[in-house]
């Protein structure tokens, strides 16, 4: 078993008052411009269009392909089950997230975050503190904001360019990125869950690392 991963996870119970973060927020991205509103399963099909012109601008910006298996990707029938934030800048769709309910109402986790190139970091900022606070009233205990990879990055003489993280999170030399987890380590108080790979006595690590990375990348 090797740790692989660390969840960002929030307590919301303890989650501090946001609103003086969300009005500085506002205040530098246009108070007036940008409105956030949750669009429920039942109306996500009709949505789908403008949802998917932003995760295409996105991917072609960040030079990326979609992933799949345990990365979150653009699926027009799963993100129909879902209940999607939508940020707008007047009419225009220009963020979005999906939102994964637990069974029993306790956990609430950000799924697939999307974004148009043309949008300030700030705008994505708003919609998580925003999604956090709509949480917490409504009586959610945890949010699940996403996995990020360790940074082991250790040479082995198996695997000398590759380190855990490199291998499982890598796809076409691009590292998932989870910058954004970072960077709201430093808006909100965070715990890091530590997330395991289990596997067969006698497997090497590394090929099994592999395989996992081909399912990302859309491999067989």
């Amino acid at each position: 078993m090797v740790k692989v991963a660390q969840e960002a996870r929030v307590d919301l119970p303890y989650l501090p008052a946001l609103a003086a973060r969300l009005r500085a927020l506002q205040e530098r991205i246009g108070l007036n411009a940008y409105r956030l509103e949750i669009v429920l399963p039942e109306r996500v099909s009709a949505l789908l269009p403008e949802l998917k012109e932003v995760s295409d601008a996105w991917l072609f910006y960040e030079n990326e392909m979609e992933r799949g298996y345990s990365i979150p990707f653009f699926n027009d029938r799963y993100l129909a089950t879902l209940p999607i934030a939508v940020l707008r800048r007047d009419d225009r769709v220009v963020a979005f997230g999906a939102l994964r309910e637990s069974g029993d109402k306790r956990e609430l986790a950000l799924d697939l975050l999307r974004h148009h190139p043309d949008v300030p970091k700030d705008c994505v900022d708003f919609l998580v503190l925003d999604l956090l606070q709509r949480a917490k009233a409504a009586g959610y205990r945890e949010f699940n904001l996403g996995i990020a990879p360790l940074a082991l990055a250790q040479a082995n003489p198996i695997a000398p360019a590759y380190g855990y993280e490199n291998i499982l999170y890598c796809q076409n030399g691009q590292p998932y990125d989870a910058t954004n987890l970072y960077r709201w380590e430093d808006l909100v108080p965070m715990n890091w869950r530590p997330k395991y790979l289990a596997y067969p006595k006698g497997l090497n690590v590394y090929r099994v690392l592999h395989a996992i990375s081909r399912l990302i990348a859309g491999g067989e």
